[in-house]
């Protein structure tokens, strides 16, 4: 490696890695929780949801790109940009911050009730984008369940899921 290559600060090629790295981490543990039954792999100081695709999609191919494709590798910089991204990814989609993030959203319209004056005292001084209004029944079936011909009111998740995400 020539001393021009060695030292670098964040390049864009390990901002779109990390960010696809990110992608792969949600969508994956995401698919293991919910079609494999719940597994923890993002629930460690150094969880399987992130390394096991750190390791095979990012540092061993490099490792091959060194020795065949030395343009291609990726510089150290680039793999601790890629880790740390990775790293920061893997508590949002189970224990770290979702799991609890998303029922917050929709526990103030589900559980404001007349007895409680939620409406008076919490409602009125949260703004609408920040919490899921009981439009067309979201909340409820948020923590009840849908019916079986039900769709999900996607409508009613949008603008607090873009603003919290």
């Amino acid at each position: 490696m020539n001393e021009e290559r060695k030292y670098h600060p964040v390049t864009g090629r390990a901002a779109c890695i990390g960010l696809a790295l990110a992608v792969v981490i949600g969508l994956g543990t995401q698919y293991a929780a919910d079609r494999h039954g719940y597994i923890f792999t993002t629930y460690a100081h150094l969880p399987s949801g992130f390394m096991a695709p750190f390791l095979l999609l990012i540092l061993f191919p490099n490792l091959i790109f060194e020795r065949w494709f030395p343009r291609w590798a990726l510089l150290g910089s680039e793999l601790i940009t890629i880790f740390a991204m990775g790293l920061v990814a893997s508590m949002m989609p189970d224990w770290g911050i979702t799991r609890y993030m998303v029922s917050a959203i929709a526990a103030p319209a589900y559980f404001a009730s007349p007895e409680n004056r939620w409406d008076e005292y919490v409602l009125a001084h949260i703004p609408s984008w920040m919490y899921l209004t009981n439009r067309g029944d979201a909340a409820r079936s948020f923590y009840e369940g849908l019916q079986a011909d039900q769709a999900i009111p996607w409508g009613a998740w949008v603008i607090p899921l873009f603003w919290w995400l």
